[in-house]
Formats: C-alpha cells, sequence, structure tokens
C-alpha cells in the first residue's frame, strides 16, 4: 500500500514537473522557432534536446537529488517542485540557447557579397591601395 502510495505521488510530481518544464523549454526557443517557423521536426528536436539535457544534468547533480529524495521521502510536494522549478530553470535557460544555435543557426549578418573592388568603390570612398575610375586606364 506504502509502494502504491509512493508511486501515485511521484507520478503526481513528474506530471507537475513535465506541465512546467515543456511550456518553459518553448518559451525560450521562440526566438529560434521564429527563423523557420514550418520546421516541425526541428522544434520537435530543440525541446526534446534540451529536455534530455537538463534531466542529464539535474541526475548528475548529487546536492540536488540528495535535496530532492529528502523532499520525495517527507512527501513535501510543495518543497520538491520549488527545488525541481529553481534548479531546471536556470539549466534551461542556459541550456536552451546554445541548442537552438545548433540546429536553428547563428543569426549573425549576412556576409557582404565579394565582387569587382572597383565597381563596389563607386560612390563610396575606396579602400587603400585602390582607385576609382571612370574608364580602363591607357594601354601606354
Amino acid at each position: 500500500m506504502a509502494q502504491k502510495e509512493s508511486e501515485l505521488f511521484t507520478n503526481d510530481v513528474k506530471r507537475d514537473v513535465d506541465g512546467f518544464r515543456d511550456p518553459l523549454i518553448s518559451k525560450e526557443l521562440d526566438t529560434y522557432f521564429k527563423r523557420r517557423p514550418n520546421d516541425g521536426d526541428a522544434k520537435e528536436l530543440a525541446i526534446s534536446t534540451v529536455r534530455n539535457q537538463v534531466i542529464d544534468r539535474m541526475g548528475a547533480d548529487q546536492a540536488f537529488q540528495k535535496s530532492l529524495n529528502a523532499l520525495m521521502a517527507r512527501k513535501d510536494k510543495a518543497g520538491a517542485l520549488k527545488l525541481i522549478k529553481s534548479r531546471e530553470t536556470a539549466a534551461i535557460s542556459e541550456i536552451a540557447p546554445k541548442v537552438g544555435r545548433m540546429i536553428f543557426g547563428n543569426p549573425g549578418n549576412a556576409p557582404a557579397p565579394k565582387g569587382d573592388k572597383v565597381a563596389d568603390a563607386k560612390g563610396a570612398t575606396p579602400e587603400a591601395g585602390w582607385l576609382a575610375v571612370d574608364k580602363p586606364p591607357a594601354p601606354h
């Protein structure tokens, strides 16, 4: 009976954490989603990657696990959720931009097309070593 109650409590906490985690991940990745709004596969990949990295990080944090296990043993749902939310919020805000840039690319300025330096210089100051001319120089 105690095991069943423990399972129900754990499942209840997991459901609340999932209800908090996925919307926060989507919110953090929203600017990246706007770059390719119709790419549902990339969106799903980004969300699941962030989720998995956050879960792995939380699982590897021994101090977090010790505190969480103590709260879960006391069946302190509010305390457990508060601990999980505070730690996961920090992890998500750190991991999501990295994953977003990895999947959706970095939104840097597009490089200027390379062309004829003389043609590029018309109407602008020519670069050092170049002289803007209207016609080709005389052959002599």
